[in-house]
């Protein structure tokens, strides 16, 4: 197994430092996330030595581990084999003396003395010949039943093992793979015939609100425990809007969500002792709203759509109100995204005349000053902005099958063209209301183009890499992330379901400690998280 395994590393050079092979795992446990570096990598970073571990140590003892535990399930199946081997001759004696017996008892048949047997019948007082063939039959099932129970027992143990052995041989599999091979998949899926534009997961990753035209529908997501499939259980339906819903978004925070589409209204929504209570709507926008964010305080709701202008609104979460606080109006052509940073102090948006609007916030007066119009020179409109950083952002456009990458540095936009990826899909998008969406903690970037949804990983040295494509067969398809970005839910034309993925990422790196790579838990990461663990417990006791 290492033959097919080590290879990969000896080949795969350090994104850091190209010319120098990988050989160096470190495992971020708090993280979740498992990093390689190279010989050079050690040397430029002195606190790397003390928590890496060899490549090649940590192959051998999974291997070690694992030769173990298959010889164990094998010479138990060596021992169950024996065994049914054993139980099948004991059947075909009991079957071989039965057999004999018969035979017996036909030779009777033909020899017998009708006088003694009249006898004998006479003193039953009854003429019943099938007496003793029956109770012959029964003892035959009885002996049988007994062999068959004892074997049906060794069958299930072997089932029960096999079951472990494949669990196993799933490890095995995992740890061949490159961790940049980690994927999303397909674990449940729910028929949805109406279009679902506006798709949101709650911060507990049990409820998902989804448009159906006009209507609202609130989804259960229950995830089972055979498998880790999911499933989709309707569970209430909200009918304020009047035309076809184009975008929502979820509080981070607590059971709020927001809407609004074709009929330029804007509802909140609270979830009050299990019921969903819609806000009265307010109105700002002329026409339709394409897309809404919210900023990571929740205070600032911002929308923009057809009518070429930003609104910015304040939030009220806990009265489930929102006012009119601001609005933006130097884009030329109609708004299909908008982006804020983290920090809440820049907001981009993209209109239809290729053209990006740089805003930045006043955090005295928390109003937004425009700074900036940067005219692309791509010749195509922006569909998509994301922030990957708070002064970095990536955006995709409607023509051109690359995935542009912006810094905001003295106030001014610039290209970062060397970061620049190519999905190699030679087609325009087709629909631009499935947003751009970045796991900040995972480094994930999940983006559609056309058909099409490409999972990205981006690495420390800032570059790109494609890791899974999901082909959704139309290109109107829209979805969502969950906050832990372990869940991927996208609805599509073409099946007109919602396809649920999961990454299961925490469940195959707990595998990593389950097999050997807590070799490095004296590292600085796990005495560091003992040590606020106990301050913790100490806070309580006081």
């Amino acid at each position: 197994m290492i033959n097919q395994f080590y290879p990969q590393y000896q080949q795969q050079n350090c994104l850091e430092h190209e010319t120098e092979k990988l050989g160096y795992i470190y495992y971020k446990i708090d993280e979740e996330i498992v990093q390689y570096y190279c010989t050079k990598c050690l040397s430029e970073n002195e606190e790397l030595s003390h928590k890496v571990q060899p490549i090649s140590k940590i192959i051998l003892e999974i291997e070690a581990m694992l030769l173990i535990k298959r010889s164990s399930i094998l010479n138990e199946l060596k021992k169950m084999k024996t065994e049914i081997e054993k139980y099948k001759q004991n059947i075909l004696d009991i079957l071989l003396k039965w057999q004999h017996a018969v035979i017996e008892i036909e030779q009777m048949t033909k020899t017998y003395q009708f006088d003694e047997q009249v006898i004998v019948l006479f003193s039953q007082n009854q003429f019943n010949t099938n007496l003793e063939d029956s109770h012959f039959r029964i003892k035959i099932e009885q002996e049988i039943d007994n062999q068959v129970s004892k074997i049906q027992y060794q069958l299930d143990q072997i089932r029960i093992s096999l079951i472990k052995f494949n669990q196993l041989i799933s490890v095995n599999n995992y740890l061949q793979q490159n961790y940049e091979n980690q994927f999303y998949k397909l674990m449940g899926e729910q028929e949805q015939c109406d279009y679902a534009c506006g798709i949101e997961l709650n911060h507990q990753n049990d409820i998902m609100v989804a448009s159906c035209e006009s209507v609202i529908k609130i989804w259960q997501l229950e995830k089972s425990q055979i498998g880790n499939s999911y499933k989709l259980n309707q569970i209430q339906t909200l009918n304020q809007h009047t035309k076809r819903i184009l975008c929502s978004v979820y509080s981070k925070k607590i059971n709020w969500f927001a809407t609004s589409g074709c009929d330029g209204k804007v509802f909140c929504f609270k979830l009050i002792d299990n019921q969903w209570v819609a806000s009265a709507p307010v109105i700002h926008h002329e026409s339709s709203v394409y897309c809404m964010i919210l900023n990571k305080n929740e205070d600032r709701l911002i929308s923009g759509g057809f009518e070429k202008k930003i609104v910015v609104w304040k939030i009220n979460q806990d009265q489930n109100t929102i006012n009119f606080d601001q609005v933006l109006q130097e884009c030329k052509g109609f708004i299909q995204s908008i982006a804020i940073n983290v920090l809440d102090t820049y907001l981009i948006s993209s209109d239809i005349d290729c053209t990006l609007n740089l805003w930045e916030k006043n955090m005295q007066t928390s109003k937004y000053n425009f700074l900036q119009k940067y005219i692309l020179n791509q010749n195509s409109n922006v569909y998509r902005i994301t922030f990957l950083e708070n002064n970095e952002f990536a955006i995709q456009y409607e023509h051109k099958d690359i995935i542009s990458i912006f810094q905001i540095k003295n106030s001014q936009i610039i290209q970062k063209q060397k970061f620049d990826l190519n999905l190699n899909v030679k087609n325009f998008d087709g629909d631009y209301l499935f947003p751009s969406i970045y796991h900040q903690k995972k480094k994930i970037l999940v983006q559609k183009f056309n058909r099409y949804i490409f999972i990205i990983k981006r690495f420390n040295n800032g570059m790109f890499k494609i890791i899974q494509i999901i082909d959704c067969q139309d290109s109107f398809n829209y979805g969502t992330l969950s906050n832990d970005g372990n869940i991927l839910i996208v609805w599509d034309l073409h099946s007109k379901k919602f396809k649920i993925y999961s990454i299961l990422m925490n469940e195959n790196n707990s595998l990593f400690e389950s097999y050997g790579y807590i070799s490095i838990e004296q590292t600085k990461i796990r005495e560091t998280r003992e040590n606020r663990e106990n301050r913790q417990n100490s806070e309580i006791r006081i």
